[in-house]
């Protein structure tokens, strides 16, 4: 009597086992069903990043210093106060790219192997970020060349306004970045 005893714990026991296991494969498909759901409605909806609001003054964009954005309006003759983010153009933003690196980063390396501050952005690593490529480096050394400046000692800040604008111009030409 005590084996048939035995042979019932071990019995219940296996069919207790199984009926969790079953449980959690249950679960399992369940929660990939409704993950795989979730992204097919988010893939599905369009996401519309824009940091420039046409209708709010450029004066008021989130990222820019006021010595940014007033370098921008002395250079392009526009009234810091009124300018709206709508009235911008191309060569406006570009020049702003200009702005920002010598303004904000003027004290950082030109290239990532001259960094000796890890915290500080390299030039290489603006422009590769801003046009999502890996030829920046190229690129910065063949314009530096050019104007003859040394890109592996030289700072942002060494760069004239054209040759970074120049900078900029290639990266975006070399890039895969999508063109007009």
């Amino acid at each position: 009597m005590n084996f048939f005893k035995e042979k019932k714990l071990w019995g219940i026991t296996l069919l207790v086992t199984l009926g969790l296991i079953c449980v959690m494969i249950v679960g399992i498909f369940f929660s990939q069903g409704r993950t795989e759901a979730s992204l097919e409605q988010q893939e599905s909806e369009p996401i519309e990043v824009t940091l420039r609001k046409e209708d709010e003054l450029y004066k008021d964009h989130p990222y820019l210093s006021a010595e940014v954005i007033k370098k921008v309006c002395e250079k392009f003759d526009l009234d810091y106060e009124t300018v709206t983010n709508a009235e911008l153009t191309e060569e406006m933003i570009d020049y702003e790219m200009v702005a920002y690196s010598l303004i904000t980063n003027g004290e950082h390396a030109v290239l990532t192997s001259a960094k000796k501050d890890d915290t500080k952005i390299s030039l290489e690593e603006e422009i590769g970020d801003i046009y999502a490529f890996h030829g920046a480096k190229e690129v910065i050394e063949e314009v530096c060349e050019a104007a003859g400046i040394d890109a592996s000692t030289a700072k942002i800040k060494d760069l004239s306004e054209e040759t970074l604008l120049l900078i900029h111009e290639r990266a975006y030409q070399t890039s895969d970045h999508p063109k007009n």
